[in-house]
């Protein structure tokens, strides 16, 4: 390896500790409708959170860091219509980074 080559792949490292980093910092709110006593309830979770539960995944080849959802967390989060009863859903509504 050239010394080009090492400084590369020192960043690259760096870029990839950055964002395990801010992802834990970064916290997504999602309104839930639990099927209990039907009253709503904001919740927050982190990205790597999602991404562990299968929830949502890394844009393939995005240089921006973004996610989707996987097609398992389009199963999971929608909202629920205030006319049906409630159940186990979730609606992401927003994001802030600590």
């Amino acid at each position: 390896m050239t010394a080009y080559d090492d400084f590369m792949a020192e960043r690259a490292a760096q870029e990839q500790r950055e964002l395990a980093a801010q992802r834990k910092r970064t916290i997504l709110f999602a309104l839930e409708s639990v099927d209990t006593d039907g009253f709503p309830r904001v919740s927050g979770y982190t990205v790597d959170t999602l991404i562990a539960h299968g929830l949502i995944e890394d844009v393939p080849g995005d240089n921006l860091q973004r996610c989707r959802l996987t097609p398992e967390g389009r199963i999971m989060l929608h909202a629920n219509p205030a006319a049906v009863d409630s159940s186990d859903e979730l609606a992401l509504f927003g994001a802030v980074e600590c």
